[in-house]
Parts: structure tokens; sequence; C-alpha cells
């Protein structure tokens, strides 16, 4: 049994030292490279200071480095903190602030740049990602941590105030990665394909399961360009895609250029919104031998759900079932278990549970509570829907962002969802804002080409799918909608692009 998660690596290392583990770029590393990289960045990180328990922020992209960096951090003993690298450097600071790190590695502008803004008096040292032969120092003292000990910082997208550092335990990110390994059945012959951010859990975990695996790791930079990942997934004769639904309609758009052969990918996976009919015909068409797998997870738990690729078809609209050694449960305004169908809040009951938010007892205290039925801590996700009589949930949107529109309530997701249903629209979201005479401006943006769709179309799409109450005040249609370094769509900096176009706002002036 692994004790931590840096246990993982090493018990791969061992059994196959000489597997291709790693391409990212020109890199080609087996475990047995990787292994020394580690090794080496650890010494460093302990000989600049590094004690157990001290925070590592990594901010570098998806890159060797930023791999490299995770385990080193995980083999000092410290606690990894992998951030966006294209997040603006007060953005960084404010992370480096709050979890008082003690080293930073970062591509050197922002080293620079950080440098410059003035570095939290913790940090004892700044490692710029670019002069690797000062990165490595020798081997690792042995360290003393224990599955409870902290293993990473994720900071949450922060869409509501400053991001929150979710406390995960080398116990969390075992279990974690037990059930995911389960369920979507990987193993050593794997090659996993990663163009998602590892400062994004979803991508980190990629990574995680390739190494727990044996498997190797196919590191791409980012989504930009959906053409190059179709052909490096043909090139590497890649197994295991994770995706969104924006990634999966871009690869449709660019797939009339000509497929590659993708035969050799068995597994895709999908998280956050259900797919559209439109999407999984799109997907069985593009990559017919795969099995599809809707899943919904939040940072806090990283995974609740997933939707066996069996179901996909009988249970359209749902994320799943609970994943193994998880369960779940959906609760009234009162705490009490909601019967079948009827909206509340999703509740989680499992070993993936966060310890909680780094430096907030009262945030934490808000959504670690004890569970309604069976006692014990449990996470009160914040996040609507409904389960069915089979057990299997279907997400409808975020508590917060549930608003009262003329003493009824509304649900953005409803809106999107309806909206992304519309010919061309590729991806949709809705943000709403109280004006002062207690009406509300419901924005829609969606992600189209322009030149295809308009804003007549989508309030035609709208009329016919929504209540008049429901529907939005304006449209906006973007060529793509803009993402925070978690990979979620950008809902403030819509706002701040596309401000209400009225002076009379609400004192709060705020998204409802």
């Amino acid at each position: 049994m692994h004790r931590t998660l840096y246990d993982v690596l090493t018990a791969t290392v061992d059994s196959h030292p000489d597997k291709l583990a790693l391409i990212a770029g020109p890199h080609r590393l087996t475990y047995r490279d990787l292994a020394a990289r580690v090794a080496g960045l650890a010494g460093r990180l302990q000989a600049d200071g590094v004690r157990p328990g001290d925070r590592v922020v990594i901010c570098a992209g998806n890159r060797v480095e930023t791999v490299t960096a995770f385990w080193a951090a995980l083999a000092a003993g410290g606690v990894a903190v992998v951030v966006g690298h294209e997040q603006r450097p007060e953005r960084v600071r404010h992370v480096l602030a709050d979890c008082a790190a003690t080293v930073l590695l970062a591509l050197e502008p922002m080293a620079r740049s950080l440098t410059g803004l003035g570095l939290p008096a913790s940090v004892r040292a700044v490692l710029p990602v670019g002069a690797e032969d000062t990165l490595f120092a020798g081997t690792p003292a042995p360290v003393d941590v224990i599955s409870e000990d902290l293993a990473a910082l994720v900071y949450t997208s922060g869409s509501t105030g400053d991001a929150k550092g979710v406390m995960l335990s080398h116990a969390n990110m075992l279990t974690a990665l037990d059930s995911l390994n389960e369920y979507l059945r990987n193993g050593p012959e794997d090659v996993f394909l990663c163009a998602l951010p590892l400062a994004f859990d979803y991508g980190l975990y990629q990574m995680i399961m390739a190494f727990s695996q044996g498997a190797t790791l196919v590191l791409e930079r980012d989504m930009s360009l959906p053409l190059q990942v179709v052909k490096d997934i043909a090139r590497y004769r890649c197994t295991v895609v994770p995706g969104v639904p924006v990634l999966f309609e871009l690869v449709e758009q660019f797939s009339r250029f000509g497929m590659p052969d993708v035969s050799s990918v068995r597994c895709l996976t999908n998280t956050g919104a259900a797919l559209l009919p439109r999407h999984i015909a799109a997907i069985r068409r593009l990559f017919p031998g795969a099995d599809i797998y809707s899943m919904y997870g939040v940072t806090e738990c990283k995974r609740c759900t997933y939707l066996p690729p069996e179901l996909l078809d009988a249970k359209p609209g749902s994320v799943g079932q609970a994943i193994p050694n998880t369960q779940i449960l959906v609760v009234d305004e009162q705490d009490r278990p909601c019967p079948p169908y009827q909206v509340g809040q999703l509740v989680v009951r499992g070993g993936t549970v966060m310890q909680g938010y780094w430096g907030l007892p009262d945030e934490t205290a808000r959504k670690i509570r004890e569970h309604p039925v069976r006692g014990g801590r449990c996470l009160y996700t914040g996040d609507y829907g409904y389960l069915d009589e089979d057990g299997h949930f279907f997400f409808k949107g975020r508590i917060d962002e549930v608003i009262k529109v003329r003493g009824r309530k509304l649900i953005p997701r409803d809106v999107e969802e309806v909206l992304r249903s519309a010919p061309g629209v590729a991806e949709a979201s809705v943000v709403c804002t109280a004006l002062d005479d207690g009406d509300h401006d419901i924005a829609a943006f969606v992600a189209a080409d322009p030149a295809a769709v308009d804003a007549s179309a989508l309030r035609a799409a709208c009329r016919s799918g929504l209540e008049t109450w429901q529907r939005p005040t304006r449209y906006e249609v973007l060529a793509t909608l803009p993402r925070n370094s978690n990979g979620k769509v950008d809902k403030p900096e819509l706002l701040r692009r596309y401000p209400v176009p009225t002076a009379a706002l609400a004192p709060a002036g705020a998204p409802c």
C-alpha cells in the first residue's frame, strides 16, 4: 500500500525503469530519466530550505519542468502548488503570499515580474525555468511524511473573489487516484494525451494516473492548436484522451481538413457540462472505437460522478453515478434528502473530500459539515442538481449563481443548455446582474462564428425553449469565451469586457 503520492512514482520507477514516461515537445524521458531529474531538483529544493510541509509554487505551464517540479516537491517533503503561467503576476503573487511559499519555480518572464513586484518574505529562493543547469543538486535527504500530510494545494478559479487554496492530503489524492484508475480501467499499455493545463486538477490527474500505471504521458502545451492535438494522438497512438466540450467542438471543426488514423483511442473523457447529443455524435464519428465517459467533479473532492459509457444514450444529460468508494446525496435547504428529481444541493462523502481551504477556517466550516444521514465529515459542494430513481446525478448549476427573477428562481445553467443546443453554438455562458429598479440584466454570451450565428437566431432558440421570464435581455456572439486558469469560462472577465449597457446598476453592481 502506498503511504504517499510520491511512493506511486517510485514504485513505477522500480517496475518500469526503461519505459517511456513522458513526451513533451522535444523531450523524451524514461521513468529512470524522470526519477533522476526529480531527485536532483528535490535535492536543490531541500538545499534552498524546503522542509516537510513547506509550499513550493510551480508556474511554468505544460512543460517537462512542471512535471519534474511537482514530483520533486513531494520528494522533498513539500506541498506542490501548481498555478497557471498565463495569469497576471499580481494573481500569482497572491498565491505566493497566501500559502507562504518557500520556493517559487517559474518561467523567467514571470520570475522577473514577481521579483519586480516584491516577493513575500516567506520566499527563500526563486528558480527560473530556462536556467536548467542550476536546478539540480543531488539526491534529497529522506523525509518523514505520512498519508495524512498535505500533498498539494490546488487553487480554485476565484470567480467570486480571490482564489482559495484547496488542501489535499496524500490520502485524498491516493483515494481519488485509485477510484479513477478503477472505473477508467487504466493500465501500463495506455498512452495518455494531455492538452489540459496541469494547473487544472483535471489536467494534473492525467499525469498522476499515467505515472501510477507505468503508462506514457504525451503533454501538449495547450488546446489552442486542435489539429496538432489530433496529429499527436495519431503519431503517438494515444489511448486515453481527456477533453472538454470546447475541445471536441474544435476538433470537429478542423476534421473537415481530414482526420488521421486515431483508432488507437479507447477512452475519451469529459468533465463539467454533460455532453450535448451533437457532441456525442461528433465524437462517435471521429473516434468510432472509443468509450465516452461523461463525468463531473469539483476541486474540493476531485471527482464526484461518472456515467458508464454503456449508459450514455439511456441517461441523456446525466453526469453519472458516484465514483467508486464515494457516496453522493442531494439535500434540500433544511438538509433533508431530496426524493428523485427534486433539485437540491449535492453532498459528497468519502476519502476524496478535501482537508479544507488554506487559512480560511470559516469558509471551510461552511463546506465541510456533518453528513445529514450517516454522520462524519462530508462536502457540501454548493452545486445544484437532482438524482433520478437510479441514483444518477443531473447537474443544474452553482447555488451562488441561482437568482430570483420576478419572484422565480432562475438557474443560468438552464438557459445555457438551450443556447448550447442552438445550431452553430460551441459554448454558452449566462451572467446575471441586479439593476437598481429591481430587475436583472441577463446577458447571454456564446462562442460561435459571428457570420453564421446572430442574436436573432439565439432569441428564436430561447423563445422555443424557455419561459418568458428566463430569456436573456441581451446576446453577445464571440469567437471564443475567455477562460480562467482552471479552464473554466471567466464570467467576471465577460462582464468587464461587455458591461451592463446602463448606468442604473444596483449599489452592489455585482453578478447575481
